[in-house]
């Protein structure tokens, strides 16, 4: 009887492990693994070229948690997602949604391979510290995705990265028709390109540190072409500086300064425009001014310079006088008579 009683509990637990496994089969085969996809925001002020695009895009850096029961799951910490073709990937190991609320966020400075250290994710907010800004693209994203009615979600996590940095150009036009003009100087003082990123659902906010630096837009030493202006030609009349990053900033202390020589056509030179310590004032669509550089923002500064020079002319002659007049009396010598004396 108990080896009745022993057959039967070993076909039921058998019975009981074939319907978990058929269950946990069923399950796996259905539910989805998390995956991404990707979009790259372009700014609003003006469209470039130089900057990240979709297609620019090789690797990001993901970040996810979601918070039950007063406890938080970490999903993805940095964990690097590159693209294979049109999809993404990531290493370790498929991660599969669960029936939660996920807080995501991700960055990709510019087409650099290697993250930014020290960046957290914590109460919704993406944190990218002591940033130092240089010749790669930064882009952010942060999104909530409900995934509580839907273990069995197909849904990619989409990105829509915005740029965090404001993007410069500079224009210097000659407006004179007669003579040639050289840049020998255009630097841009006072602004720092040191500071932390707070990047939420609403926007990207910066604070500066560190010392200011100085920007050279157009480099003397590199692009010491006349700026021509013949027959209105503007392929000829202006020199037009490579853009650039700059870091998101009050424009209280940020100024620049621009030197340029007019040159005849015997390369002689008839005159200097010069500035120093201009104020940059910025505006925004609605042409209000606007005293910061505003993130995913693209300003184009045209500078247009006129001739300083003065041709010669000349003035109506005058003849001074003659002064007061002398009285001087020739006296004929008397040595031996004979000067002057005739027979």
């Amino acid at each position: 009887m108990k080896k009745s009683f022993i057959l039967l509990g070993l076909a039921v637990a058998a019975m009981t492990s074939c319907t978990n496994e058929e269950v946990l089969s069923e399950l796996q085969e259905n539910q989805k693994a998390i995956s991404f996809d990707t979009f790259v925001n372009k700014a609003t002020r003006a469209v470039s070229a130089a900057g990240s695009t979709t297609n620019d895009i090789a690797k990001f850096y993901a970040y996810a948690y979601y918070e039950k029961s007063n406890a938080t799951t970490t999903v993805f910490s940095g964990d690097p997602v590159t693209k294979d073709g049109s999809a993404w990937g990531y290493t370790g190991g498929d991660k599969y949604w669960t029936k939660n609320v996920y807080e995501f966020a991700a960055y990709a400075n510019g087409n650099s391979a290697d993250a930014v250290a020290n960046v957290e994710f914590a109460d919704e907010t993406l944190t990218i510290p002591s940033y130092t800004v240089g010749t790669a693209d930064l882009v952010a994203d942060v999104i909530t995705m409900d995934n509580k009615n839907d273990i069995v979600s197909g849904q990619n996590v989409q990105f829509t990265f915005e740029h965090l940095l404001t993007k410069l150009q500079f224009k210097v036009v000659n407006t004179d028709s007669k003579y040639d003009m050289r840049i020998t100087d255009l630097l841009i003082n006072g602004a720092k390109n040191v500071g932390t990123c707070n990047v939420t659902a609403s926007g990207a906010t910066w604070t500066p540190s560190g010392t200011a630096t100085t920007y050279i837009p157009i480099d003397n030493n590199t692009t010491g072409d006349y700026i021509t202006k013949v027959d209105n030609d503007t392929d000829k009349d202006q020199v037009v500086s490579a853009e650039f990053f700059v870091m998101p900033q009050d424009l209280a202390n940020v100024t620049f300064s621009i030197v340029a020589d007019f040159y005849d056509e015997d390369d002689q030179i008839v005159g200097t425009k010069t500035f120093n310590a201009v104020s940059i004032v910025n505006k925004d669509e609605n042409k209000q001014d606007v005293e910061e550089w505003e993130p995913g923002t693209f300003y184009v500064y045209t500078l247009q310079l006129p001739i300083a020079a003065k041709p010669i002319i000349f003035g109506q002659p005058t003849v001074n006088g003659w002064g007061d007049a002398r009285t001087i009396e020739l006296n004929p010598g008397d040595d031996d008579g004979s000067n002057g004396t005739t027979n």
